[in-house]
């Protein structure tokens, strides 16, 4: 039985996949059917090697894992289902925003400025840290990545608050690229501009927010490009862009391994790579890095008869960045109180569910169908919204959405959601409204 819903899963997303063909990377559903495929890798390893896998433990199910995985993969294909069809819903096509690049000229230039104003308060705060953490030696700085987070806990340097904001000026500085059809010189620059800020990323230890920069980048260049119908807008043509970035996460995982040795003070020929390549195959399929189906096994076997569905209580916790960490819950995140329920007994952080998993955690089967399904239909509705609109804004936002969120959904929950992106991009547009209301033409007054 397994393998009739596991085939049913292929072939429906290979058949989303063929019928989208045309379609850009960055459309919900292309996105999100690309996003699930490593459900048919851990689904498959998992059905023929339980004991390989995180939270297989004897006794702990109270069902068969053979029951449970059957149950897990139906359940996903309901979810994928779900979401595919709300995001297959017309939204219509929204006028386009106010932000016209014929009709306001001086407020794109506004928002150029602001944008490379941010770049280089970015820049600057990138400068400070590395003279107040590594006296000035950028390398030492670049090859400590692995404990920068003990440093800022030890009050060394000042915030990197400051990267973020030179990071969304960097996406806009691209998408304006792509849409003016900057000259060969120019990208060249531009590129060395974005390798500085991947380097400056990076230099953070945070991996997949180095890809996700990298690749919101690239999204914004590629609508502004696909809207000019200077190319073929196919996802196909995408896809070595985005293997390269999993090729690259690779190498980022192994690099900020040996900047850990290095960190503790070991030398080249103390690194284990054996145990390092082991290291990288447990975080990268037992620790929920591709779609954590143990989680969702948990979740179907322990709700509700061990404990209470959710309610819905963890559905809005991508607003919880406004609140310090400090007046929170140990819990306070789905991912934390699965760890806190079921697995206190595993290293590390917080377990996320799995899109699928935090919708049954919180309503059941009915929850995964409407669930998956409300937020297919949202995120259609934002996508149809930028790409139907002139506003840079909200095309920068979709950038960051698309690569920070829908690639990841589909193994954890809406937590990921980049509220704090979205904020700086309001922030952006104050800015640049305030900018143009002072400098505007008196003409146009």
């Amino acid at each position: 039985m397994f393998w009739i819903v596991w085939t049913v899963f292929l072939i429906l997303n290979i058949s989303v996949l063929f019928k989208l063909r045309s379609h850009p990377i960055y459309e919900p559903r292309v996105l999100f059917s690309l996003s699930s495929l490593p459900w048919l890798i851990t689904g498959y390893g998992y059905s023929i090697d339980y004991e390989g896998f995180l939270a297989a433990k004897a006794g702990f199910y109270s069902a068969s894992l053979e029951v449970l995985s059957i149950k897990a993969m139906s359940l996903f294909v309901l979810g994928y289902l779900s979401f595919i069809a709300g995001a297959s819903v017309k939204t219509g096509h929204p006028a386009a925003g106010h932000f016209n690049s014929h009709r306001n000229p001086s407020l794109i230039s506004s928002l150029k400025i602001v944008s490379w104003v941010m770049i280089l308060l970015a820049a600057l705060n990138f400068s400070v840290n590395v003279v107040m953490i590594s006296g000035g030696n950028i390398l030492d700085y670049l090859s400590n990545t692995a404990g920068r987070s003990y440093q800022v806990a030890e009050g060394q340097g000042i915030s990197a608050i400051g990267y973020i904001f030179g990071l969304v000026g960097v996406n806009f500085i691209f998408y304006f690229a792509g849409k003016e059809n900057t000259s060969k010189k120019a990208m060249l620059f531009l590129l060395m501009l974005l390798v500085i800020f991947i380097l400056v990323r990076a230099s953070q230890g945070r991996i997949f927010q180095t890809l996700v920069f990298i690749g919101s980048t690239y999204v914004c260049y590629l609508i502004a490009i696909h809207q000019s119908g200077r190319v073929n807008a196919s996802y196909v043509k995408s896809i070595p862009v985005f293997l390269s970035l999993a090729l690259l996460g690779v190498a980022l995982y192994f690099l900020r391994i040996l900047s850990a040795y290095f960190y503790s003070g070991k030398d080249l020929a103390s690194v284990d790579f054996d145990f390092i390549f082991s290291g990288f195959m447990h975080f990268a399929v037992e620790r929920g890095n591709v779609p954590n189906v143990p989680i969702l096994l948990t979740l179907i076997d322990k709700i509700p008869e061990e404990t209470f569905y959710f309610a819905g209580s963890t559905i809005p916790n991508f607003l919880l960045w406004l609140i310090p960490k400090s007046l929170l819950a140990p819990d306070y995140l789905i991912s934390l109180r699965i760890k806190e329920l079921w697995y206190l007994d595993i290293p590390g952080g917080g377990l996320p569910p799995t899109g699928v998993g935090e919708w049954y955690a919180n309503f059941g089967i009915a929850g995964v169908f409407v669930g998956m399904f409300l937020v297919g239909f949202t995120l259609k509705y934002i996508y149809s919204k930028a790409l139907s609109g002139s506003s840079p804004y909200l095309k920068v936002i979709w950038a960051n959405l698309s690569i920070g969120f829908i690639v990841i959904y589909p193994k954890t929950d809406l937590s990921q959601i980049p509220s704090f992106i979205i904020l700086v991009v309001g922030i952006f547009w104050l800015c640049a409204g305030i900018l143009h209301t002072i400098v505007r033409p008196k003409n146009i007054r």
